[in-house]
């Protein structure tokens, strides 16, 4: 097996030891890595999920108390969510985007730049899709409804929740439109709306 600490250490990457802690330590990180996976009813071995909870809080606690500035590379979703919900103080983020914003201030050449305006094109045209998406399902059963404030002021949040969940949920194609569908109508029950009858 590769020693990948030798490699990390000739980079001048040091091995730092995270101490071990009790559950009650980690409650905030431990309550909700248990939400998020419960939630979701994905499972997880204890040992990846305190290596995780102690990673988070180790670099929480030197970020608060010794105003250090720390960043956790990591691929993995569940870890990322659980930090953001959690207001860690730090930083988690995929070493892809790592990357890409570490590097912002190197030139692109060519054929970076036509694929960074690519991506963002795809990305705009895919938000404009889903919020069209939204408003026509809004408009096909609760058309009247627009014109009172209150409803439109909760639209509107409800609008701006649901854009922000999708754009971390990856989902694409079918299913994204399924959930847009099935939330729109949720939102609409909720506002006493029916929703059984087919659209006109």
């Amino acid at each position: 097996m590769i020693d990948v600490q030798s490699i990390l250490s000739k980079s001048g990457i040091q091995f730092i030891d995270v101490p071990f802690y009790q559950s009650e330590d980690c409650i905030t990180f431990e309550r909700e890595y248990t939400h998020y996976l419960t939630s979701r009813n994905q499972t997880k071995s204890r040992y990846l999920m305190d290596h995780d909870i102690w990673a988070l809080q180790f670099t929480h606690n030197e970020v608060i108390n010794n105003s250090a500035h720390w960043a956790i590379l990591t691929f993995d979703n569940a870890m990322i969510k659980v930090a953001t919900e959690a207001s860690h103080a730090g930083w988690i983020v995929t070493p892809y985007k790592f990357l890409d914003i570490t590097s912002s201030s190197e030139s692109l050449s060519d054929t970076q730049y036509v694929s960074l305006v690519h991506s963002l094109a795809v990305s705009s045209a895919k938000t404009l899709s889903t919020a069209a998406r939204i408003i026509d399902r809004v408009v096909s059963y609760a058309s009247d409804q627009l014109q009172n404030w209150e409803f439109k002021s909760d639209f509107e949040n409800f609008k701006k929740n649901l854009m922000s969940e999708l754009d971390s949920d990856e989902l694409t194609g079918d299913d994204e439109n399924s959930k847009v569908d099935s939330k729109v109508d949720e939102f609409l029950r909720a506002k006493g709306i029916d929703t059984s009858k087919e659209e006109e």
